[in-house]
């Protein structure tokens, strides 16, 4: 069975509109097998209700693949997210394991 583990959790980018509640983040995730010394990166996007509101005011749509919601930017929770995430994503191959992740984020390589 392999085991997908959280290696590094990078903020890529950030914009903050008029109060913390309104907001865009990206994040790089480096993840790789447990106990392994490689890993590949996958992107979430973080955004609040109130950016995203704002963002269908303008475009009319959105497309929600790798996409987090939350009311205020708070690193540890998404953090901690992702890892309950992966908890969800073992199997029996590594080629098994990104498939699985991803359904919640967007691989380098796609």
């Amino acid at each position: 069975m392999v085991y997908p583990a959280l290696k590094e959790l990078i903020l890529f980018s950030k914009h903050i509109g008029e109060t913390n509640e309104d907001f865009f983040a990206m994040f790089e995730a480096e993840i790789g097998p447990m106990n392994e010394d490689w890993s590949e990166t996958f992107t979430f996007n973080v955004v609040s209700p109130r950016w995203l509101h704002k963002s269908l005011k303008t475009s009319g749509i959105e497309i929600g693949h790798g996409m987090l919601i939350m009311n205020s930017l708070n690193v540890t929770l998404v953090d901690s997210t992702i890892k309950k995430l992966l908890s969800q994503c073992e199997r029996m191959s590594w080629e098994e394991v990104v498939f699985s992740i991803c359904r919640y984020a967007r691989w380098e390589y796609e």
